[in-house]
Order: structure tokens, then sequence, then C-alpha cells
């Protein structure tokens, strides 16, 4: 399976054949076929070393698939489902995992994301825990898709601007992908 792969070294990402297909080794598991992954600058700046990583895992962690193999006790989803990943694991053993279980899984203190401190979505197949996957409706676009995961980052950061008035000025620095999508969102709130 070809996957790329973050050398942290020089500074590039690597195009390598990985010896296998990922295989269920718990019954939580699930095997995704990825149909498309996102360039995120998160995956950028932590090739730079601005932002630590992990070097020689699999990159990605805004990825859309189709599950392929799932493990026994998986109930909620099946093979043949789109799923998106939901990029950033917990521990669900700290306080703030038990504090914030329903809303935030970045609150918990031992949180990681795919693609940075372990294996993302960056290959043919990955394996990633059920808990971390969620199901797309039917006909939902697998290319609008892929940008799940950013807008709902923008999104939680446009939340945080509720105490500006409605038709507030405000400067966005950037017109890469996050600075459009903040404008957009900004835009259609007024």
């Amino acid at each position: 399976m070809k996957a790329l792969i973050a050398d942290h070294v020089n500074k590039k990402l690597s195009l390598e054949e990985r010896d296998q297909i990922p295989s269920i080794d718990e019954q939580d598991d699930v095997i995704v076929r990825i149909v498309c992954a996102g360039v995120c600058g998160t995956d950028i700046s932590t090739l730079h070393g601005k932002y630590p990583g992990k070097h020689g895992i699999i990159n990605g962690h805004e990825a859309i698939g189709d599950v392929i193999k799932i493990g026994g006790d998986v109930t909620t989803l099946q093979a043949g489902d789109r799923v998106v990943l939901q990029p950033n694991s917990f521990c669900e053993d700290c306080d703030d995992c038990d504090k914030y279980k329903s809303i935030n899984s970045t609150h918990c203190q031992n949180w990681s994301t795919f693609g940075i401190h372990s294996d993302g979505a960056m290959a043919e197949y990955a394996k990633f825990k059920a808990k971390y996957l969620r199901k797309l409706p039917d006909g939902f676009r697998s290319m609008n898709a892929v940008l799940l995961e950013p807008i709902a980052c923008v999104y939680h950061g446009v939340n945080k601007l509720q105490s500006l008035p409605r038709g507030h000025e405000v400067l966005i620095m950037g017109a890469g992908m996050a600075g459009l999508l903040w404008i957009r969102i900004l835009s259609h709130k007024g």
C-alpha cells in the first residue's frame, strides 16, 4: 500500500510503499479505504518543525473513506459506509475527558491528532477506532466532506466571537483555505 510519510529530518513528504493493508487488531478497529484527504496548514507546519509531530508516520488528518472491514464490537458502522475522520483522539481517563466528554475531545489532557502524533490518512488504507469515524449521509460529496474538519475548526473560532455585535468589522489575515472559510462563515452570520 502506498502512503505519504512525514520526514521531519529532511522536511519533506515521501511517497513510500508500506508492507500491507492494516488489519483488525482490536474489536473496535475499523479499516477504511481512503477516498480523499486534505492537506492542512498544520501538516505543513509540523513538517517544518513549527508544530510538534512524530517523524516517520503517515500524514493526514482531514479524510473521507469507505469502511471495508470492522471489528466484532463495532455496531455503528458497516462495510460500505462512507465516513469522515474525527482527527483528535482522546484518552477517556483524565479529569477533563470526564468533565467535557459530551462537548469536545480537545480538552483531553492526553489528546493527540492522527497524522501528526500517530499514523493518519494519507494512504490507500487506514485503521482507526470506530469512535473516531462518523458516517456521512448518502449523497454527500467526498470532495465537500473533506472540508468538514477545517470548517468545524473555523466555526469553533467564529463561535468564540459571539460577543461581537452583528455587523462589526473583522480583519482576516490571509486568503488561504482557512481564511476563505472564515470570510464565508462570517459573511453568512452577518
